[in-house]
């Protein structure tokens, strides 16, 4: 947020403020380049100023006030009605242009809804985050990471894996598998399944594993629980796909390696996010992004942000409401 501090007098009685004479300090995205007062009547003033923006590049601001003033000292608020638009930059590409571009990791090309964990926040639908290491994509969710195994961008499936039981299915986790059902859902594919260990009673399951410890494990297909839940030290829900189950059968592997290789094939989520409007946005030269003063889609173009398209014709309007606080009689603070 910035602060300009203009001189209620000057700007009055001359019909316009030099931009060098406003004191003004960036607090924020933008640092005010010209101030010009448009007219005056009645109590009531329209002027526009320009400001320059690290994030949004060129940016044009119209505000108009009612300058009815009883007494400064009583604090009068005066309302700001705030139109911004995102014009062609000046010189250069429009920096998030770049910033949102798709990325490459290993042999999967990444692009909207999700970002790169280090990109900024407007380049992808909020909460759908990778991470990239040069090669191996990951999605951390609800305090576990999954390698990301494939992407279907047509399907918009994620096939995933459990790290921390595919390294040492013997570990004994007891953390199941959670999903933010507000961006994921389970893929139909998904077979539920419980490894256990450390058991009162053995579950029936033909999927018996020796640890290393001489204690044994099982991976047991919920379905197949009831009534004879077993008590056990240590529990975890692991989906599994389907296709995946017939290793399990594979002869002449022993049971706990043919678990882990059952497991490191992981399983199938499907992102929720609205992707319909990102087509058109690409087609027209655009990238998709989201947020910016809305929560909502933006296309992001090589001269500015769009609503819809790299048409210029879509350009957003964004409007707020701002409160300006008159500290005295010759001076007002515009708060942007």
């Amino acid at each position: 947020m910035g602060v300009i501090i203009v001189n209620h007098e000057t700007w009055v009685q001359s019909g316009m403020a030099d931009v060098n004479q406003v004191p003004s300090r960036t607090l924020g995205f933008a640092k005010v380049k010209s101030f010009s007062f448009l007219r005056h009547s009645q109590g009531t003033a329209l002027f526009l100023y320009s400001a320059s923006s690290s994030l949004f590049a060129p940016t044009t601001i119209s505000l108009s006030m009612d300058l009815t003033m009883s007494s400064c000292s009583l604090s009068l608020l005066f309302i700001i009605s705030l139109h911004i638009h995102f014009p062609v930059p000046t010189s250069g590409e429009f920096p998030p242009f770049r910033e949102c571009a798709p990325f490459v990791c290993g042999d999967q090309q990444i692009s909207y809804p999700f970002r790169h964990n280090e990109r900024p926040s407007y380049c992808g639908y909020p909460g759908y985050e990778l991470g990239c290491d040069g090669y191996n994509l990951t999605l951390s969710m609800m305090s576990l990471e999954y390698p990301v195994i494939h992407m279907d961008r047509n399907a918009q499936v994620l096939q995933v894996a459990r790290t921390d039981i595919v390294e040492d299915v013997c570990r004994k986790s007891d953390v199941d598998t959670n999903l933010n059902f507000t961006l994921f859902n389970y893929a139909s594919s998904d077979i539920n399944f419980t490894l256990f260990y450390n058991c009162n009673v053995s579950p029936y399951s033909p999927y018996l594993f020796l640890c290393p410890t001489s204690q044994y494990g099982y991976l047991v297909r919920n379905a197949d629980l009831a009534p004879r839940s077993p008590r056990c030290s240590f529990s975890a829900l692991v989906p599994i796909a389907s296709e995946a189950l017939a290793l399990l059968q594979l002869p002449g592997q022993s049971n706990r390696s043919a678990v882990i290789e059952v497991l490191s094939k992981g399983f199938e989520i499907t992102w929720i996010a609205d992707t319909s409007q990102c087509d058109n946005c690409t087609k027209s030269g655009g990238r998709c992004g989201y947020g910016w003063t809305r929560q909502e889609f933006n296309c992001v173009c090589s001269h500015g942000v769009y609503s819809m398209t790299c048409d210029r014709q879509s350009m957003h309007a964004y409007s707020a409401t701002f409160t300006a606080l008159c500290p005295s009689r010759e001076n007002l603070a515009f708060i942007y």
